[in-house]
């Protein structure tokens, strides 16, 4: 599977934060990639770092009386993302703005073959500690002690089959409760039929102090004076004096 573009979702992040991620992205990357950051913020629009190698896409959709409401301001952030993909056509990465991306993970995608037969997504994180010769597993929902529906694990980075992007966005926009717009997307998938499959092993994860991509190595960011960025990948022990 060849992936077209990196659509990466952001609400309230400082552009100093975004630019580090950005660069950890792009280091990642042989092969260049349209990269495309959808934001509220309009103080994004002018700002330099991101001339020449991403494209801005403001969240006009979020009007005034949504500001003060983290879900569902983030939840129309991604239904922008949806609606973008749909757009862009092919298959798109849908990344969270605070996640770390295995070295590797490009190369894993192309080497995945989806079915041609379903509606499905696939998530680049996995939380059920399995193995597949074939690169991705189906997720098995279960229930828990309260009985109620336990559907996905939260989705830092997706892709979406063309064809679910519209009920998926659809769905989104219309569904009131004031729930987590990932945990919503999990129930919409998955009791409408959506075949739901995780990268076997995890090709993602939430930047963090302890993180297991690449054998527990983290990524260490250090700004000059002059604003350029370097990275290293470095032990967590190194990087926070433990």
């Amino acid at each position: 599977m060849e992936i077209n573009s990196i659509i990466i979702c952001t609400v309230d992040r400082e552009p100093d934060y975004i630019h580090q991620n950005l660069a950890r992205l792009l280091f990642t990357l042989k092969d260049k990639k349209e990269i495309h950051i959808v934001v509220d913020g309009p103080s994004y629009r002018n700002y330099s770092i991101y001339k020449n190698f991403c494209k801005i896409y403001l969240n006009n959709k979020v009007d005034e009386s949504l500001k003060d409401h983290p879900f569902k301001k983030a939840k129309y952030n991604y239904i922008r993302c949806l609606q973008l993909s749909y757009h862009l056509g092919g298959f798109n990465l849908i990344l969270e703005d605070d996640v770390l991306l295995s070295s590797n993970w490009h190369e894993k995608i192309k080497e995945i073959e989806m079915p041609q037969d379903e509606e499905w997504i696939l998530s680049l994180n996995c939380i059920q500690g399995i193995e597949s010769s074939r690169g991705y597993e189906e997720f098995k929902s279960k229930r828990n002690s309260q009985g109620l529906l336990v559907t996905w694990c939260k989705p830092f980075g997706v892709i979406y089959k063309p064809s679910t992007l519209h009920f998926t966005a659809y769905s989104l926009e219309n569904y009131k409760r004031d729930i987590p717009h990932d945990i919503i997307v999990g129930g919409i998938l998955y009791e409408s039929g959506k075949k739901i499959y995780e990268c076997v092993p995890t090709l993602i994860e939430h930047i963090g102090k302890f993180s297991s991509i690449n054998k527990g190595m983290v990524w260490k960011t250090t700004k000059d004076n002059y604003g350029r960025f370097d990275h290293q990948c470095v032990h967590p022990c190194e990087l926070y004096g433990n």
